[in-house]
Formats: structure tokens, sequence, C-alpha cells
């Protein structure tokens, strides 16, 4: 791709970790900047970076880099099937690959409407590929992985595509009020430990809990529905996932999905908000 031959790489790196991480810390970036990956990797951080510089001339280069990726990823999908199914365990080498897949998801909620159906799609499509390989279960990823820096990489992964997940829904419900949501993927899958918070996950790995030290579970929220300081620690790491699983323990039994969907407007698509906030400093 000729975006990873670009002069302003190191620019756009930048711009990734100041205006996109913050809103899906799904990289550990010390581990990124630091080591060797997948140029896929590179060109997915690089196109989202792209888009978050935030002018008419960088958004319509990174919708080129990123129908590109979309590309890459609706073919990688179905390839990626094979040696998982021969091999279904979070190991690391399957890690780089998954994060590049929900870059390009993330993505998509940046650009709303103008991706639809085909999110959906692949989101569906990498929800039944994290469910074969236990992306969601945290004793699998524990059993594969002895780097803390990779569990946790592998704990975001499910959490973030459970969060975009939410927000496509969103835009399904806002533009095609039709069709009914998907609910395939609920907080009861997510098996897998709360994240770090940023200060300890930008130390690096010695800062990271070791094990009979780690955080409790997300779905413990689920068991334990009246130990909010739980639920505390996810809105500390994540606000909006933290306040989209706080609505799912309060949910009526009669709700439906469609509308909790609508209940969980107020706290969805933050990560756009601040894209005004920067052009209305701007002006």
């Amino acid at each position: 791709m000729q975006l990873l031959q670009s002069s302003s790489r190191n620019e756009l790196e930048a711009s990734y970790f100041l205006h996109f991480h913050p809103h899906w810390p799904l990289l550990h970036k010390r581990a990124f900047l630091q080591s060797e990956h997948p140029p896929e990797l590179t060109a997915a951080v690089l196109t989202a970076g792209l888009w978050v510089l935030d002018t008419p001339e960088t958004k319509d280069k990174a919708r080129f880099y990123h129908d590109a990726l979309l590309k890459v990823i609706d073919n990688q999908l179905f390839k990626i099937r094979q040696p998982v199914t021969d091999s279904p365990e979070p190991r690391p080498e399957f890690l780089a690959p998954f994060q590049v897949l929900l870059i390009a998801l993330i993505l998509c909620t940046y650009r709303g409407v103008e991706r639809f159906p085909s999110a959906l799609f692949n989101s569906k499509h990498l929800w039944r590929l994290f469910q074969s390989m236990g992306v969601y279960d945290q004793k699998a990823i524990d059993y594969q992985n002895s780097s803390p820096i990779i569990r946790e990489c592998y704990q975001r992964l499910a959490l973030l595509h459970f969060k975009v997940h939410v927000h496509l829904n969103s835009i399904l419900m806002r533009h095609f009020p039709q069709f009914k949501t998907f609910d395939y993927l609920t907080p009861s899958m997510l098996k897998v430990r709360i994240p770090s918070p940023g200060s300890y996950w930008d130390r690096g790995d010695a800062a990271l809990p070791r094990q009979g030290q780690e955080a409790e579970m997300v779905t413990d929220l689920l068991a334990l529905c009246t130990k909010f300081t739980l639920l505390s620690d996810l809105v500390a790491w994540d606000f909006t996932l933290g306040m989209v699983i706080g609505c799912y323990l309060v949910r009526p039994a009669e709700e439906s999905h469609c509308e909790l969907i609508k209940r969980l407007d107020p706290f969805l698509f933050i990560h756009l908000t601040s894209f005004k906030d920067r052009e209305r400093t701007r002006t």
C-alpha cells in the first residue's frame, strides 16, 4: 500500500495515538512503535491516523485507503478462517491480523452509513471468528499467551469489538429503522478481564498485573450487579463501554433490544464529538 511509503508516517502514527487511541485503546503504544509487525497493521494505523487529522483533504485520502483496506479485509475474513478452524486458539500470531480487522471496522463508525451494509456483515463475520477461536474467553487467552501485553491486547480486542457492535446497531437504527438490530453479541459473552487503566498500560509490561493480581471479569458485573465498584473500573478504562454495559445491567426485562440501543444513544459517538470540538477550536 502506497501509504506505507508516506513521508508523513511518523505524523500519522502520532495522530493515531493522539486522536484515535483515546477512544479505541486497542494497541500497546510502546510495543507498536518499538517492534516489528505486519505491514497490514501499519497500514491500518496510518489510515486511522490520516482520518483523525480531520481535514477535507486527509479524509478524502483516508476514504481511499480505508476502501482499499476493506477489500483486503473482506478477503482475509474468509482466508483466515481455515487456519483458525484448524487451531481454534487465541495465539500470539493471530493478534495483529485481528487488530487490523477491528481497526478497519472501527473506521466504519466514523464514516457512518456510507459503509453500510458491509460493515454489519463484516462485524458478524468477525464475531463468528472471535467466538470460534476463544477471543471472548479469558481462560483460552491466558493458556495460549504468557505475555501480559498480549493477554491484555486480546481482552481489549474482545471489549472494543462489542463497543463497535453497539455503534453499528445505532447507525442501523438511525438510517434503516425498518430493520431489526443485531443482538448476537451481548455482555454475557465477554468472559474477559477488565483492562488496566491507561496509566499502567502506557508504562509497559512491568507495570501490568501478574497472575494472581488480575482485575475482575466483565461477566462478574452481570453476576454481581450491585457491586458498582467493578463498573467504575470499566468506566475508568472506557467511559462509553462502561456506560453501555451499565445500561445492560439495569435493563428492564420487557425492554426490547431496539429500545435498549435507543437508550444507549447519549453515550455513543463521543469519538465524533471530539472532531467538532477541534473544529470549533480552529475557527
